[in-house]
């Protein structure tokens, strides 16, 4: 628990600031999830009086820049106030910023729908900040490897294919060790790092990341749940784009009797699901 005994109220976005990025840190970044914030900072950052109190305290330094709507906070300043840290607190802080980070990525939306690129890309720096302060500091958690997975499945939709790997693999080793080999979260990190091989072409080392994640659902969810209809569904169309006709519709039709049944004929994935069945059979 992070204790604030006797701090002085700037201390706080001082403390927190020092795990992002040193430029454009938003305002909304310190305050909009203060509900992942212990108490009483939460009250703290998001009550207006308070927080034009730290604003004012906080431009009297000479290394911080306070905007209308970002702060900036010097590389000097953000190290030293990390390294005065005792090493339980600079944990804790860690984690207050991976959570705050992944707070706004799970608000953003999906990676793969284009209108959430902005404020992936505006908290893209601060992102990346707080996970490499986490592993550092050995803070292998949910949190991190969620953070990891955004990142890297945000890289991979703007074809910055070589960033989003590491990304991507440090989420599933996260997920191994924190979650465990057969966590359903264990599979979403399977199929990411199998997504980034398809679009890189590399389909041949698709399959057993794919295969993996049809596994754990099947045994963990269970053989109709539509998880496992989007395993079948991916494997389908890597056998389709291999040529094997015959096992990508055995995999198609499997989703799609699950699609239909669990979540019915409207629903998006059983579209997804008929429409490749369709151009398969098509080009039978």
């Amino acid at each position: 628990m992070i204790h604030m005994i006797q701090e002085p109220c700037y201390s706080v976005p001082k403390k927190l600031c020092a795990f992002f990025a040193p430029d454009d840190i938003p305002h909304a970044l310190l305050r909009d999830n203060a509900s992942t914030l212990p108490a009483p900072l939460d009250d703290i950052m998001t009550n207006d009086l308070k927080w034009d109190d730290i604003l004012l305290a906080l431009r009297r330094y000479a290394l911080v820049e306070v905007g209308e709507q970002t702060l900036a906070v010097h590389r000097l300043v953000q190290a030293v106030t990390r390294d005065r840290l005792p090493v339980d607190e600079r944990s804790q802080w860690t984690e207050v910023a991976v959570a705050q980070i992944a707070k706004v990525f799970s608000d953003a939306g999906e990676p793969f729908e284009p209108w959430t690129w902005p404020t992936y890309s505006q908290y893209l720096p601060h992102a990346m900040a707080a996970v490499s302060h986490a592993d550092k500091a050995s803070n292998a958690s949910v949190g991190t490897a969620f953070l990891f997975s955004g990142i890297g499945a945000y890289l991979r939709e703007r074809a910055q294919f070589e960033e989003s790997k590491p990304c991507l693999e440090r989420s599933l080793a996260i997920c191994e060790q924190v979650l465990g080999l057969d966590h359903p979260d264990t599979a979403i990190s399977l199929n990411n790092l199998g997504y980034l091989l398809e679009a890189q072409g590399g389909l041949a080392g698709t399959q057993p990341y794919y295969e993996r994640a049809l596994a754990i659902r099947e045994r963990v969810l269970g053989s109709d749940h539509p998880d496992t209809a989007n395993s079948l569904n991916n494997l389908g169309y890597l056998q389709y784009s291999q040529g094997n006709l015959s096992r990508a519709k055995a995999y198609y039709e499997r989703a799609l009797t699950i699609c239909c049944l669990r979540l019915g004929q409207g629903h998006y994935l059983t579209q997804i699901v008929q429409a490749n069945l369709e151009a398969l059979e098509a080009a039978e």
